[in-house]
């Protein structure tokens, strides 16, 4: 699932390393049809769904699991708290799926107890996160997805800027 897609890379490139599926959801209508236009001159029609529609109201309709989830909505727009929330609320997470967002550096996150960051990396403003398997939902990262590896829980702490300095 690609959800707040904008050009769709994270998407594209799940596809061209192999994904046998992905899920496009954004809001903008003229990034929307810039994808629909990117998986046309790809071949990837019949790899695919998509959506021209908010992430929040898509996901209260939505009945399909996925086994990896990139967010990388607009910073500073949105509740990262509220996002994680109504991933896993949602219940469109499989067993043993892995959530990836990307966010600004300067973001702080709180996450649960039973989620936990297995690898953060940051590119100049971008802060880049992958949490793995946290009885369903969460952490994030974009473009650095093929360069993100599993690895254990840093830190129970809830501050996000702890757990890196603990690294």
């Amino acid at each position: 699932l690609d959800l707040f897609a904008g050009t769709g890379g994270l998407g594209l490139e799940a596809l061209s390393r192999g994904a046998q599926h992905v899920t496009f959801v954004e809001r903008e209508k003229s990034l929307y049809k810039n994808i629909i236009k990117n998986i046309t001159h790809l071949s990837y029609e019949n790899k695919i769904q998509a959506a021209c529609s908010d992430a929040f109201k898509w996901l209260k309709t939505n009945k399909k699991k996925f086994d990896i989830i990139f967010l990388d909505p607009p910073f500073d727009q949105i509740d990262y708290k509220i996002l994680i929330r109504t991933i896993y609320q949602s219940n469109v997470l499989n067993e043993g799926g892995k959530v990836f967002l990307e966010t600004n550096k300067h973001t702080e996150l709180e996450l649960s107890k039973t989620q936990n960051i297995l690898k953060d990396k940051t590119i100049g403003d971008v802060l880049s996160v992958k949490n793995p398997t946290l009885n369903r939902a969460v952490t994030l990262p974009t473009q650095t997805w093929p360069h993100c590896l599993c690895g254990p829980k840093r830190s129970s702490s809830n501050n996000f800027k702890d757990r890196r300095s603990a690294a």
